[in-house]
């Protein structure tokens, strides 16, 4: 009781424990949900513009080799002329990697982030090919790809080129960044395509309707859906088109005939001429402007917090006069919760401290249990600092958990000092005699919360670092109520009931107790 006879210490021992608290919520990196090993990696494969399917199959072919040499690749899985990030297109692969079970991945090389790093480092001789690596979104369907997703906007100019030119300047300085292990975009303004000038005017002298060339163009170079055919019980579609030696370059174009309105044939080459240019293969938009996605992922012992805040600042510096950019997929998510720690602390506080007044139909008798809850938030936190953990959902839902185990600590201890005050005792007879009483029962209970707690803090395998991220605010925030907190519940209880009475007075002493003590 030596900390509860100095009122000017123990207010002084809480404003201490409040302040350090609230810089380090500050102070604490920030982050949304953390990346998982979920036992797969995503390999986003670009070769070069104006590739076909049997050059990049060639490439593809290559680059597994190598990864299946690996330790800790069980499987490969190739999927050609299609990306999860690029779309479709004849020069773009995806490469689904499988690892091996987790139990079977328990020493530091084969964790997923190391995995990727040997990846990286076999496949980055290939020629040729732009090979990018990245793991799932933590929510399956928020996004395509775990890490930061960005989208760089064109507000006013819709050249490609210009982007393209933007784009280049802003992946060069966010590569250079030590805050990001990586960042790529699967926008391309340089792929090869055939500009074809219909000469419109010709056309109509011809009796040719631009419909019609534009119906012959998609019947032989593209496709065209004619209709469904039945055989047995399956139902397929019938496909229109030319077969390849009748489209593989650009004089197959000038041996094509378009029909006119009656019925003669012309040769298209006399009705149109054919440039060389280079566009995107495909323009994406976002927010109705011209687009370009940026994957980015930041780099050990940074946050997606962190990073973030770093490529806000990037983009102030590089991006010109009519480009801007938004958040997208959990990125988008992460920073339209922002900071809501404070606010998710006080609304838990606020709604125990009513559930406590109504217990104890007493304003008064709660503070002591509400203000004893700062030295668990603080443990959780100087936890989270420990394990080089940032402030994720994980985190400030564990620190909302705080609230409610650690008040039981001192909700036993408060109950007892109340009972035995109504009884006779002193303001600090009563203090002492609860905390006395309830020491071994309060230990008892804790203790087993904090042992129970242990497997998350040492959790490994799939869903490891969320469990991590509750497991340590937890453990650590108990760890410091219990052994701290116990000496700050009778220190806060004296003062507070000291100014109740003086403020009300001690009318629920028993008269009985005081008469036999008389």
């Amino acid at each position: 009781m030596w900390v509860a006879k100095r009122t000017l210490l123990t207010i002084g021992l809480l404003i201490a424990v409040i302040v350090t608290s609230y810089l380090m919520v500050s102070s604490l990196p920030k982050a949304f949900i953390p990346t998982e090993d979920q036992g797969v990696i995503f390999s986003d494969i670009k070769t070069r513009e104006g590739n076909n399917l049997p050059q990049t199959k060639a490439i593809l072919d290559k680059i597994s080799e190598r990864v299946l040499c690996v330790p800790g690749v069980d499987g490969v899985l190739e999927v050609d002329g299609f990306s999860i990030i690029g779309g479709r297109s004849e020069n773009v692969s995806l490469m689904i990697i499988s690892l091996a079970d987790w139990d079977k991945r328990t020493t530091p090389a084969t964790q997923v982030d190391a995995i990727m790093q040997q990846i990286k480092s076999r496949t980055d001789s290939i020629v040729g090919a732009a090979i990018n690596l990245f793991s799932p979104p933590p929510i399956q369907g928020l996004g395509t790809a775990g890490g930061l997703d960005f989208r760089l906007q064109a507000l006013r100019d819709t050249d490609p080129q210009k982007l393209q030119a933007v784009l280049d300047k802003l992946l060069q300085k966010i590569n250079q960044s030590p805050e990001f292990a990586y960042a790529f975009s699967t926008y391309s303004a340089n792929t090869p395509h055939i500009f074809l000038d219909i000469n419109r005017k010709k056309a109509q002298s011809m009796d040719v309707p631009i419909a019609n060339i534009f119906s012959t163009l998609q019947s032989y170079l593209g496709m065209r859906y004619v209709n469904d055919i039945n055989q047995g019980s399956q139902t397929k579609q019938v496909r229109l088109q030319a077969d390849w030696r009748y489209r593989k370059d650009i004089e197959a174009i000038k041996k094509l005939y378009v029909v006119g309105a009656t019925g003669k044939q012309v040769p298209l080459g006399s009705l149109v001429s054919m440039r060389m240019t280079l566009a995107p293969c495909t323009q994406s938009r976002y927010n109705l402007y011209p687009s370009a996605e940026i994957t980015a992922q930041a780099a050990q012992g940074y946050s997606s917090g962190q990073a973030m805040d770093k490529l806000e600042q990037i983009t102030k510096e590089v991006l010109p006069a009519g480009y801007s950019y938004e958040w997208s997929g959990m990125s988008y998510q992460e920073k339209k919760t922002g900071d809501q720690i404070a606010m998710l602390l006080a609304l838990s506080l606020m709604f125990g401290y009513l559930f406590l007044v109504a217990q104890y139909e007493s304003w008064a008798i709660p503070i002591p249990i509400i203000l004893s809850l700062s030295v668990a938030v603080l443990g959780g936190l100087v936890g989270l600092e420990l394990w080089h953990l940032p402030m994720s959902i994980y985190a400030q839902l564990g620190i909302i958990m705080l609230v409610g185990v650690a008040s039981k600590n001192a909700i036993l201890i408060v109950e007892f000092a109340k009972t035995h005050r109504e009884m006779g005792h002193s303001i600090m007879e009563s203090a002492a005699i609860s905390a006395h009483e309830r020491y071994r029962a309060v230990l008892m209970t804790a203790f087993t919360f904090i042992v129970g707690v242990l497997p998350m803090v040492f959790a490994t395998g799939a869903g490891a670092n969320s469990r991590k991220a509750l497991g340590v605010t937890i453990f650590c925030g108990m760890l410091a109520a219990t052994t701290l907190g116990m000496l700050k519940i009778p220190a806060l209880y004296v003062p507070i009931q000291k100014l109740r009475e003086k403020i009300k007075g001690n009318k629920n002493v028993t008269s009985e107790f005081i008469k036999d003590n008389v």
